[in-house]
């Protein structure tokens, strides 16, 4: 059901409660018109062959989309009743709808699948939402915002996706059991995979062919990243060391140990040589890369660091835990600057905005929630199928990417986020 934006109109399904409110014979196929003051509907769209799932009003006021259990999405004159247009290529009775801000982009979800729909053409991109066979645990947007790589954890199988039409465009195995994290460097041309196998996997994003196996680590690899000038790579590993690789010459150059917990995650500290490491037993250690030496350990979460960004502008990291808090710390100081709470699980992952005004969290309580960091409060929260386990950096409009427990591959914006 839904309701014109002047307030005067209701749209419903014919097998809805209103529905079942009028005194006339009505069909669960059917689309009903109701003026709000009037107990009997004004006008009965016909056209679905199957039970009506869901209807949305578009923002002009003018027309409905429907979404049946026959397979197909459906656009409807108010006025006239005619079906303007009629959607087909679902793999699946369609269960639920919504419709963008500005009324031209429809997404639909249906057994297994997310499809967005053009509201404007009859032209549709579908986006396979069981991307793996499970928990999604490596997702990773490349400098160029232009594709998305995702880790499956033991289907051991990396994916290339095409950010802007979600279309998969290759998929590449790694025997190494499980695969905790993805990474693509600068350049956008190799890949490290990390994970089950003690080692790190580099790889040609354009073949997939294996470029290198680095070893070093006794105990699996759960994150491994770029410098932004493309010569390193970063590990962190459950043998609670963290190593730095030449590129070149294909080596470790140097360990830092210091934890006394397996680590989880990495941050590097742009502009200052310094790099955050979050692990198992709530600390949070920020590292000279020069000197291989630990300059300031802080505490204060009561779990396990999970993922964690660094404010571009600012001395400041934000963590995410086990204890389903978001904290912000300041660098030099260690010093909790303050902590925000609201999720009702374990938040897994976090990303920001490029202007570090909002942060995205995805948690085991299966939201996606959006935080204003200078107000540090919620403004949206998106409820999802399935708890939600990693997240890319954004894009200059505020679209992601994120991966759940179930395989699924979600893409999603933020670009009316104010």
């Amino acid at each position: 059901m839904d309701i014109t934006p002047d307030g005067k109109w209701v749209v419903s399904g014919g097998g809805s409660i209103i529905a079942a409110l009028s005194h006339e014979m009505t069909d669960e196929f059917d689309i009903l018109v109701w003026h709000l003051n009037e107990n009997e509907p004004l006008k009965t769209l016909k056209g679905h062959k199957d039970w009506v799932a869901d209807v949305r009003i578009l923002p002009d006021g003018k027309r409905v989309i429907s979404a049946g259990h026959d397979k197909t999405i459906r656009v409807w004159d108010i006025k006239t009743g005619n079906c303007l247009k009629t959607f087909k290529g679902t793999n699946g009775e369609v269960r639920c709808m919504d419709v963008t801000c500005d009324g031209k982009t429809a997404i639909s979800g249906s057994v297994n699948t997310l499809m967005i729909w053009n509201t404007e053409t009859e032209s549709d991109s579908i986006i396979d939402i069981n991307a793996h066979k499970d928990a999604v645990m490596g997702i990773f947007m490349t400098s160029d915002k232009k594709h998305v790589f995702s880790a499956g954890n033991t289907d051991e199988t990396v994916k290339i996706w095409d950010f802007s039409s979600g279309i998969c465009l290759s998929n590449h195995y790694q025997e190494m059991k499980w695969i905790s994290s993805v990474s693509v460097s600068p350049d956008c041309k190799t890949a490290i995979s990390a994970g089950g196998a003690f080692h790190l996997v580099f790889w040609n994003t354009t073949n997939g062919e294996c470029i290198d196996t680095l070893q070093g680590h006794s105990y699996p690899v759960q994150r491994a990243i770029f410098t932004p000038n493309g010569k390193y790579a970063i590990s962190a590993s459950l043998d609670k060391s963290i190593r730095l690789w030449n590129l070149e010459l294909k080596k470790c150059i140097k360990t830092l140990e210091g934890h006394i917990s397996e680590l989880n995650c990495l941050c590097l500290i742009p502009g200052k040589n310094l790099l955050a490491s979050g692990s198992d037993d709530g600390e949070i250690k920020i590292w000279n890369i020069n000197t291989g030496q630990c300059q300031n350990t802080i505490k204060g979460h009561n779990g396990p660091v999970l993922d964690m960004k660094v404010l571009s502008k600012e001395n400041t990291i934000i963590s995410v835990s086990l204890d389903k808090h978001i904290k912000a710390w300041d660098v030099q100081s260690a010093k909790l600057l303050y902590t925000i709470q609201g999720h009702t699980n374990t938040i897994n992952c976090l990303s920001l905005t490029l202007d570090d005004k909002f942060a995205v969290t995805g948690s085991l309580d299966n939201t996606l929630r959006v935080w204003d960091l200078n107000q540090q409060k919620i403004i949206a929260a998106f409820q999802t199928t399935n708890e939600i386990c990693s997240i890319t950096e954004m894009t200059s409009n505020g679209s992601f990417a994120c991966g759940n427990y179930n395989g699924e591959v979600l893409f999603l914006s933020l670009r009316n986020v104010k």
